[in-house]
């Protein structure tokens, strides 16, 4: 089977419309003054809002991608959606704070060099190893070690056998091969097209801006939901297993 056939003009809909709309409102969000009290109750009110609008959002997503035999609440996996997004900080700061002191590193390290040393270990190039460590765990380890677990409880719940679908899609080579060649091609991608500055005049590089973040949105958006669709893919193969075995 495809892993890539859930993925219908629906599922692109909402991911492309629904992330737009909801980071509409959240810029909308931020202009609001906080001068009186209601001014700071309507804001607390509509951020709940937005974040909720948010994890009921991606949680639909992911149940129409895994498809599961016994899914979940809708309401259950948007709380354990918000869960593992609250505990994903916890990476992601740790490696801010290495992002953060590599510089220092890097010029420790190179003055411990012997000479000879320094010319070919140097400061930039030690700084460079250390930035493509970060972007290695932040687009390729981290996402294939999460993913299976977050898919599977949010749409199946907390139980044993969900904890036991993800470790066996650990362990599957295509599941890393994929969620990593799609999550580190599409940093590139993006990257490299952010950093494009094709024209010299003012309108002309706002126009460029306004296409190439366009187009960058586009593409993030389409392997996000392939990489979910992927995983999602290999999650529902243990619901085959299983039905085999019984």
């Amino acid at each position: 089977m495809n892993p890539l056939r859930p993925i219908t003009p629906r599922i692109l809909l909402l991911e492309l419309a629904g992330n737009a709309v909801l980071a509409l409102c959240a810029a909308l969000w931020l202009e609001i003054p906080d001068s009186h009290a209601w001014q700071l109750i309507l804001s607390v009110v509509l951020a709940l809002a937005i974040a909720a609008t948010f994890l009921w959002l991606h949680t639909a997503i992911l149940h129409l991608l895994r498809q599961p035999l016994v899914p979940t609440r809708i309401w259950l996996g948007a709380i354990l959606l918000g869960i593992w997004l609250l505990l994903l900080q916890l990476p992601l700061a740790a490696a801010a704070h290495l992002d953060y002191d590599a510089m220092r590193r890097a010029g420790y390290w190179n003055s411990q060099l012997d000479p000879h040393l320094r010319a070919t270990l140097t400061f930039e190039r030690l700084l460079a190893w250390q930035n493509d460590a970060t972007q290695v765990f932040l687009w390729a380890i981290l996402p294939a070690l999460l993913l299976p677990f977050l898919i599977e409880t949010v749409t199946t719940g907390i139980a044993r056998p969900a904890w036991r679908a993800a470790l066996r899609t650990l362990l599957r080579w295509q599941h890393w091969l994929s969620v990593i060649a799609i999550s580190w091609s599409g940093n590139w991608i993006v990257t490299r097209l952010i950093d494009w500055h094709p024209s010299v005049s003012v309108r002309g590089e706002l126009l460029s801006a306004a296409l190439r973040l366009s187009l960058a949105y586009l593409i993030v958006v389409l392997l996000f939901t392939a990489v979910l669709a992927v995983v999602a893919h290999l999650l529902a193969r243990n619901d085959t297993a299983r039905n085999a075995a019984a």
